[in-house]
């Protein structure tokens, strides 16, 4: 190599030392409707650097405890990647239950379970 540079190598990142975050809240909508998203972001814990090609592979709905309980996020486009310019990924999603909402969102990471991320409550109503 020339004189002055650095030799470049691969490396291994644990899934657990990445912290995913919700960076665009879902917001309150009606029910069915499309236009949901929310926006992760990965990065190397306690750093701002993003972690590309993180699968973004489960949403999980919390809360709502009216009949029938326990409704569910359908039509997402799951699994999702983040980029490797931001490490963020977006995903999109309806709830067809009206009610008071959090999601999860959960990872993982070159076949291993990664980090999750709870988004704010978010409100769906009937039209």
């Amino acid at each position: 190599m020339p004189s002055g540079w650095s030799p470049i190598s691969g490396g291994y990142i644990d899934p657990t030392g990445v912290t995913l975050t919700v960076t665009t809240q879902p917001t309150n909508n009606v029910k069915d409707n499309t236009d949901n998203l929310l926006v992760v972001t990965a990065t190397l814990k306690g750093t701002n650097t993003p972690v590309p090609h993180l699968r973004i592979d489960g949403l999980t709905v919390l809360n709502n405890q009216g009949s029938p309980a326990g409704a569910i996020a359908f039509d997402t486009n799951l699994p999702q990647y983040t980029d490797g310019i931001r490490g963020q990924a977006t995903v999109h999603f309806k709830i067809g239950k009206p009610g008071a909402y959090y999601l999860v969102v959960s990872s993982m990471l070159d076949g291993q379970p990664g980090s999750s991320a709870k988004t704010g409550k978010f409100n769906v109503k009937n039209q």
